[in-house]
């Protein structure tokens, strides 16, 4: 829930904040010029506003999954994940019921950022045509979270112990990346290493896919090799 608030609040923000922007970047154009390297957008200033947002979204919806993931790690530290898996749960059972939590999770605060993106769209009387921009939007970003639920999962099983570090370094080293990598005058293919920055974009009256295709195979092979890697792997309590 908590979660699904904050991905709401920014989805709102994303579609009613587009008038102060402007306003500001009137008086002072560097500001348009960050956001449009921020969100690599290249429409309207409306577009760039929500790209970024959506960016911002991106990365709290991933922070949502690798919670979600890195209790599959809490668990086996203090011991529970053993008198589940006493049961009749296999080891694959148990950790793939962790990663579709955490993707349901991620899919749940974007849909709560979309359907609230929406609403400022409606109360502003803005533009028709950032409902699909919006939709867009965030439709790649949760490929893009959700892609971090498969990654927590796998350094689970190979790394048992450093899950935690891990999974959140990950977090912060994309976030850092695809957001701030331009700014920084990083060049453009350590920018593109961060899910967020290579998810799709509205595209005048298409879609500009990037990345998408290879978001998605990394999804599935994250998910496929976490679930056959576990297979095999003992458990490895303590702290």
């Amino acid at each position: 829930m908590g979660w699904a608030i904050g991905g709401a609040i920014t989805g709102i923000l994303a579609t009613t904040l587009s008038g102060l922007v402007d306003q500001i970047s009137g008086e002072n154009p560097a500001v348009a010029d960050i956001l449009k390297k921020i969100g690599g957008a290249t429409g309207g200033l409306d577009e760039v506003v929500v790209t970024v947002f959506f960016t911002l979204l991106g990365i709290l919806a991933a922070c949502c999954a690798v919670q979600t993931v890195v209790r599959a790690r809490q668990e086996e530290a203090h011991g529970t994940a053993e008198a589940v898996l006493a049961t009749p749960v296999g080891r694959v059972r148990w950790l793939a019921d962790f990663v579709i939590v955490g993707i349901v999770a991620v899919l749940i605060v974007v849909a709560a950022a979309v359907l609230a993106g929406w609403a400022g769209v409606w109360s502003n009387g803005g533009d028709a045509s950032l409902y699909r921009i919006v939709a867009v939007a965030g439709l790649g970003q949760a490929v893009a979270a959700s892609i971090f639920a498969v990654l927590t999962a796998l350094v689970f099983v190979l790394l048992p112990r450093a899950t935690t570090a891990v999974a959140w370094s990950l977090v912060l080293l994309a976030a850092l990346l695809g957001m701030f990598g331009p700014l920084f005058g990083l060049p453009e293919w350590s920018a593109n290493l961060s899910p967020f920055a290579v998810t799709p974009v509205a595209d005048g009256s298409g879609v500009d896919v990037r990345g998408l295709w290879w978001l998605m195979l990394a999804l599935a092979a994250g998910a496929a090799g976490s679930l056959a890697l576990m297979r095999r792997r003992e458990l490895a309590p303590g702290a």
